[in-house]
């Protein structure tokens, strides 16, 4: 191999190593901010919210109290089978501690919503966000996407290291 080609061989390797590095801290600081300020990302699963909120949109949401929410707002709450679900409010009672939801979607609202059932409301909504995550919670894609790299990264510094401990140690006898 000539020089030039490991010299590019090992710019492309130290690119792909601080890229890597670089993506890391991002998702940790990221995952930092979002558990400390308890903001979560939710990934959309049906249209029952189309078109303001499409299938495959990713939604941000912050934590939120029934008395800071008004009709026509959009609220994440969970139902009683587990099941997060994101629509507009139609009508809030403060006094009954509930609210009632339908999705623009839908031709029926949703039924009554407990306070207690309030996860959190959008903020942001990001496009294609949702069956990003989606798609990254499968484990082929992890292993592929995460776990290869970083083995095969790994593996060429931890060669590296050894070969140049070895050169340094031929010099010194």
């Amino acid at each position: 191999m000539t020089s030039l080609s490991r010299i590019g061989l090992r710019f492309v390797q130290g690119l792909a190593l601080s890229i890597a590095l670089v993506s890391g801290l991002a998702i940790l600081t990221s995952t930092w901010i979002m558990y400390k300020y308890d903001i979560r990302l939710l990934g959309v699963q049906t249209g029952s919210m189309e078109p303001a909120i499409k299938v495959g949109d990713g939604l941000i949401s912050h934590p939120v109290e029934l008395n800071e929410l008004t009709a026509g707002e959009i609220v994440n709450y969970q139902t009683d089978s587990g099941a997060t679900i994101s629509h507009r409010i139609v009508k809030v009672d403060s006094q009954k501690q509930h609210l009632i939801t339908k999705g623009d979607n839908n031709k029926e609202p949703d039924g009554i919503v407990a306070s207690s059932q309030i996860i959190s409301q959008p903020a942001v909504i990001l496009p294609y966000a949702g069956s990003i995550i989606s798609h990254l919670q499968k484990p082929i894609v992890l292993i592929s996407l995460v776990y290869v790299p970083a083995t095969l990264i790994l593996t060429r510094e931890i060669t590296r290291f050894n070969s140049e401990r070895q050169r340094l140690y031929r010099l010194e006898i």
